[in-house]
């Protein structure tokens, strides 16, 4: 299903319906979980980095303004006061302040509006990473102008981990960066923003995945067995077997099933296997894991369903105990 929207250069497009929520209605329901706040930053920050190529700076991210499907894909909405990197959008006013206060860069919120560029929306996305990671926004109030002021000024918002300690340090500089008041002390772009976060990622759902299988299995009067999972090969039938409860795919040697080739990443996946279900989670991978043709972040394997790993594709084979 599509809908038709214009936006801010008079250009008529065709939108994806969204079955989904907004970012802010799960950060408000407190439904999004510490991977999942960084995965969907890379995502977003990869998204900005092809607007920015193309020459469009967002100006207006927010939590209300992304929009997330149920299989955590995050969508990004509302282009009607973007603006082009090497032009005047033709939107902002003298005296007007265009966004919202509480993911304003200070150039945006400032006196300086024609400093805005990808840099601005670099910091919005830091701004979004902090308020699902402390569940509020950088910097509060009830008046906008106070916000403004605080954006503007020397204050820096509360660091993260005095509001939530279990949140890794190097999370917390990451976000740091994004905000920083001046725009050449934060991330040249959106991809630099997504490689950082990728090794962190990695370490949260893989300490994630290994403490909840851990908790499940010592929860048991009596070891019982996993489900029996082979991946065969669709071009060539070549079995692998799944022996781990957590099996990380991906081309380096570190990895418990290496696929060496260029368009994997060095850690694309993990495959968890428990007694009732198997579950794959992208790691955050360049050219991404697919069920049955379908881009995932996180998703359930069935019997017969293929999973796509970048261009390497197999038939799952999950046999119950």
């Amino acid at each position: 299903m599509y809908q038709v929207g214009e936006c801010a250069f008079g250009h008529y497009f065709a939108m994806e319906y969204i079955d989904g929520q907004s970012l802010e209605s799960l950060i408000q329901k407190g439904k999004i979980k510490l991977p999942s706040a960084v995965a969907l930053t890379m995502v977003l920050a990869e998204a900005m980095h092809y607007a920015h190529a193309q020459g469009i700076v967002h100006r207006d991210l927010k939590p209300a303004n992304i929009l997330v499907d149920r299989n955590l894909r995050p969508v990004i909405m509302d282009f009607g006061i973007a603006k082009r990197v090497d032009g005047p959008s033709g939107l902002t006013q003298f005296g007007v302040i265009m966004g919202t206060p509480a993911y304003m860069a200070p150039e945006q919120a400032g006196a300086t509006p024609e400093k805005v560029g990808p840099h601005s929306d670099i910091y919005a996305l830091g701004a979004i990473l902090y308020t699902m990671l402390t569940g509020r926004p950088p910097f509060e109030g009830n008046d906008p102008l106070r916000i403004v002021l605080k954006v503007i000024g020397p204050d820096l918002p509360p660091p993260v981990r005095s509001l939530q300690p279990h949140v890794p340090e190097k999370l917390e500089r990451i976000c740091a960066k994004c905000m920083a008041k001046e725009p050449a002390e934060r991330y040249a772009d959106g991809r630099s923003l997504a490689q950082e976060l990728r090794p962190v990622h990695r370490r949260l759902t893989h300490k994630q995945a290994e403490s909840t299988v851990t908790r499940r299995q010592s929860g048991r009067t009596m070891r019982q067995a996993r489900a029996s999972v082979l991946l065969e090969a669709a071009d060539t039938g070549k079995k692998i077997r799944i022996s781990h409860a957590v099996a990380i795919v991906g081309r380096t040697s570190e990895c418990d099933i290496v696929l060496r080739a260029a368009d994997v990443s060095k850690q694309h996946c993990r495959i968890v296997v428990e007694e009732e279900q198997v579950m794959v989670e992208d790691l955050g991978s360049a050219n991404g894991t697919f069920v049955n043709g379908e881009p995932i972040q996180r998703a359930h394997l069935k019997d017969g369903d293929r999973l796509g790993i970048a261009n390497y594709e197999f038939v799952v084979r999950v046999a119950n105990p």
